[in-house]
């Protein structure tokens, strides 16, 4: 599996190539160096691929973008030399454009991480990029078996329809105040990312069970906060000043359970919404009583920490596989999804569609097919 040292840099390497590490990007130039690590950290959620074709997926993802824009290939090649599966990556990287399974699969992950984070909403996607991964999610939903990746897909297609027909004015949104007790936060530095990838990634928790996934053993647990914290950003519907927010609360939001308080507190001071990113973050944690807390008091916290644990679930159900050897665990999952999802579809309409929100309720969809399979039902 993917060593974390190895995954931190390449991604320090993808985000700060050709610019200084303190520079601020634009938005979308951000956004376009964040997507191969996002397409990258969602193959690895996919349960139902086998080992070696998440292991290959995701160094192809992660290279791609790597791959494409250098004319000189040679430092790449030495990198990837070191792997174990060279020859299979550097494969899959020469012949993207060949008509197998692979290709198609890969382009799948390509294209709708390209739809996320798209200036002006999902509106704006263009008919045949849209007409592409419509196309290529029939194929793997025909040729693989319940791929994440197919969810998604799905998900973006829905909120370009939604949006299209959506009456929703921003001169309304404008009007939702999060109530931040600062605004006009600054874009974070990629130098910034890149330490907070390399946190999640290479710091061992205090408590050792807690440094993998854990029905595999193997994958580091850091792509879960890494993989929501990226998501959130690309919310183009959300105001940029809640995404920072959610972007630095998501990053660290398991580490005030699994690790020494102290030490996060040092790092938010460091970010300029630190202090906003720091209530969440707090607030999304439940340090004793663990999932029976979090159910009986969740709702009881800021609109916009529940917001936040959409995605939380979203990327605990995406990564589910330790659900389906305990379906009492799943139906109560389930429950509390369904519940956290109903919430924020009402308390944030106004920033219809979310796509959280949507991959949320396909989500619940395919886990009560799931548990009615089994003679289970969501509560």
């Amino acid at each position: 599996m993917p060593d974390p040292e190895f995954i931190s840099e390449v991604a320090r390497l993808i985000l700060t190539e050709n610019v200084p590490i303190t520079e601020e990007l634009s938005e979308q130039a951000l956004v376009r160096r964040m997507r191969p690590i996002f397409a990258a950290l969602t193959v690895l959620h996919e349960t139902h691929l086998d080992r070696n074709s998440r292991i290959v997926c995701f160094y192809v993802l992660l290279f791609k973008y790597w791959f494409e824009k250098k004319g000189e290939r040679t430092e790449l090649f030495m990198i990837l030399r070191s792997l174990d599966c060279f020859d299979e990556v550097w494969a899959a990287l020469n012949n993207q454009k060949s008509s197998g399974k692979l290709p198609v699969l890969l382009q799948l992950y390509t294209s709708v991480s390209k739809a996320l984070g798209v200036k002006g909403g999902f509106r704006n996607i263009r008919k045949k990029h849209l007409r592409r991964i419509e196309i290529t999610a029939a194929f793997v939903r025909t040729n693989f078996d319940n791929l994440n990746i197919v969810l998604l897909a799905e998900t973006v297609l829905l909120c370009n329809l939604v949006e299209r027909q959506s009456k929703i004015s921003e001169s309304l949104r404008a009007h939702f105040d999060f109530k931040f007790e600062s605004c006009g936060y600054r874009l974070p530095t990629v130098d910034w990312i890149a330490k907070a990838i390399h946190m999640v990634l290479c710091n061992p928790p205090l408590k050792e069970e807690y440094m993998v996934r854990r029905w595999d053993k193997e994958t580091p647990a850091g792509i879960h906060p890494l993989w929501a914290a990226l998501l959130v950003f690309f919310e183009s519907s959300l105001p940029l000043d809640a995404r920072v927010v959610g972007f630095w609360s998501l990053i660290f939001h398991e580490w005030l359970e699994e690790n020494d308080p102290e030490h996060i507190k040092v790092m938010l001071a460091e970010i300029n919404c630190g202090a906003d990113a720091g209530i969440y973050v707090q607030e999304m944690s439940f340090l004793k009583g663990g999932f029976r807390r979090e159910c009986a008091e969740l709702f009881n916290r800021r609109p916009f920490t529940i917001c936040l644990k959409t995605l939380d679930k979203c990327s605990n159900f995406l990564d589910g596989k330790w659900m389906d050897e305990a379906l009492e665990k799943k139906e109560r999952q389930t429950t509390h999804l369904k519940k956290i999802c109903e919430y924020v579809s009402q308390t944030f309409s106004c920033y219809e569609p979310l796509f959280c929100v949507h991959l949320a309720q396909k989500i619940i969809v395919r886990a009560i097919h799931e548990l009615k399979r089994n003679n289970r039902q969501c509560l």
